[in-house]
């Protein structure tokens, strides 16, 4: 699923030289944190001692590598563990970031005649701690989103959801586009690069999380959009299991993925398009080819279709579907939390009116057929009067607004639905789940695919006069709650109970908080028995 590049401020495409040693004074001078170095930002990790930042009661350590340079002999390959260092590491500067790709038919300035920015060489991740010192913390794991093409663990800024929860924040990066998802190496598994890249990450985390005060055996990962899709194939994955104990999947689940035919037909699509070796292109080379085919796939009947780099059904990474994995209880001892926004189509109908939406409609046409997407259309944008013939809410429905409908049967179809389903699945397979809706938090305010960002990594205070700042806490409350104990709940927040296929209550998170049972009422009730586009 496409979607925005990762909340707030952009990632910087160069990184810190690795293997280089450094003192106190140097680190102080390349330190652009508000505090000098201090004796606890030098931490003795695996593979050297590593100097970060002291940001006043958070530190932090910038572009970490957490798996050996993916260049060279490595290209293409899986990651392999960390080269040590000598000496200090420098970790006051973050570390490059995947080649980044551009979403087609954006609304927005394309850079022309320059460089892709970022580089190969970008398995760095960053942590956030009020530590090292105190009692072991949570650690919570971050998987950016970016559509599968672009993004960086780099761009969301941990200080502030460390320092309120008093847990351990990590970022990371990943391979991204061609270079995470397709097969350009001919070895199991190499098709799944990104989704093994996060499996690096989380090892290392196991590895690593004590020096800096988290607790290896308390790790949760949380991401949004493409980052939760990542996290639904992890319960999937067979080598994830024990390398993380929670799960918080924001606006993405399980269902995105290929399988092996659908990923051979984008492989041999871009190895035509890119017209010699991957061995032999350069990294200009081969995002140029994979920009080709992202223009392509948002043609009509494009074999590629929507999503040309996503996870796989590979046999290796991926043996078996993730839904069905979890439905068969793989996710049973893990809590998870599953959420989406109430307006989420919103912003691909803003950003990418002519592409997305279009494209996501086609996919839709072609997987329920004509007569049931018209009935669902029909439902979604009902007038007034046959809201009250029908005693169906207002809320729930688009009352005669037929721009509003399909807006709103995309955001279910594609979000809101994906999370019930999967909500089901852990359910079914004996595990504890909780979901939840982020609403609007003032009048006029959708609560657009995104919106929960700057919830999760801005500012937080439960005694604000601003409304998004009391739902930003609620939230960062629920998830360190969640991290602790493996239930959102908090004092501040309704009872929460949780989810069963019989009641499906779900919290709604807007200007106030409120449990329902079935929010999505008769709407999502038509889609009983019916295939997700």
């Amino acid at each position: 699923m496409s979607d925005l590049p990762p909340f707030a401020k952009p990632a910087t495409g160069q990184g810190p030289t690795a293997g280089g040693s450094v003192g106190p004074d140097a680190a102080r001078g390349r330190a652009d944190g508000p505090r000098a170095a201090s004796d606890l930002t030098a931490v003795r990790l695996p593979w050297g001692v590593a100097r970060g930042v002291d940001l006043g009661g958070v530190r932090v350590w910038r572009g970490l590598p957490y798996a050996a340079a993916p260049i060279g002999e490595r290209r293409f390959q899986a990651p392999e563990p960390p080269e040590p260092w000598a000496g200090e590491r420098d970790c006051s500067a973050f570390g490059a970031t995947s080649p980044q790709l551009r979403l087609p038919g954006l609304r927005s300035p394309a850079r022309r005649g320059r460089e892709p920015r970022g580089s190969e060489d970008c398995l760095y991740l960053n942590v956030w701690s009020p530590g090292p010192g105190g009692p072991p913390r949570p650690v919570l794991v971050w998987i950016h989103g970016g559509g599968f093409v672009s993004g960086a663990g780099s761009s969301f800024d941990g200080a502030r959801l460390a320092a309120r929860g008093d847990v351990v924040v990590v970022t990371v990066n990943y391979r991204l586009g061609p270079w995470g998802h397709l097969d350009l190496a001919g070895r199991p598994g190499a098709g799944n690069l990104a989704l093994l890249d996060q499996l690096a990450a989380l090892r290392w985390v196991r590895a690593a999380a004590g020096a800096f005060g988290g607790d290896p055996g308390l790790v949760t990962v949380f991401g949004e959009s493409a980052g939760a899709m990542y996290i639904g194939a992890l319960l999937g994955a067979p080598d994830a299991r024990g390398l993380f104990h929670r799960a918080v999947l924001q606006s993405g689940t399980a269902h995105h993925l290929r399988d092996q035919a659908g990923s051979e037909r984008v492989r041999r699509r871009y190895l035509d398009l890119l017209d010699l070796p991957p061995a032999r292109a350069s990294t200009v080379e081969l995002v140029r080819a994979a920009q080709e085919l992202l223009a392509e796939s948002v043609l009509p009947g494009a074999a590629v279709g929507l999503d040309p780099f996503a996870p796989s059904l590979d046999g290796a990474v991926l043996p078996v579907g993730p839904a069905g994995a979890v439905a068969a209880g793989s996710a049973r001892d893990v809590p998870l939390l599953v959420t989406w926004c109430h307006d989420e189509a919103e912003l691909f109908l803003t950003l990418a009116p002519d592409v997305l939406p279009v494209g996501l409609a086609r996919r839709a046409l072609a997987t329920l057929g004509e007569a049931r997407w018209q009935a669902l259309l029909d439902l979604y944008t009902l007038t007034a009067d046959d809201l009250a013939a029908d005693d169906l809410a207002a809320d729930d429905l688009a009352a005669g607004d037929p721009a509003a409908g399909r807006a709103a049967l995309l955001t279910d179809a594609m979000f809101a639905l994906p999370a019930s389903r999967l909500a089901d699945a852990a359910h079914a397979g004996g595990g504890r789940v909780w979901t939840l809706r982020f609403d609007p938090v003032a009048p006029g305010r959708a609560a657009m695919h995104g919106a929960d960002l700057p919830l999760t990594w801005g500012r937080a205070d439960e005694t604000s006069q601003d409304p998004a700042r009391r739902a930003a806490a609620h939230w960062q409350d629920a998830l360190a709650s969640f991290a602790r104990s493996g239930d959102p709940s908090t004092r501040a927040l309704p009872a929460w109970p949780r989810y069963d296929p019989d009641r499906r209550t779900a919290l709604l998170l807007g200007a106030t908080a409120s449990a329902v049972e079935q929010p999505g009422g008769a709407r999502h009730a038509a889609w009983t028995g019916l295939p997700l586009p």
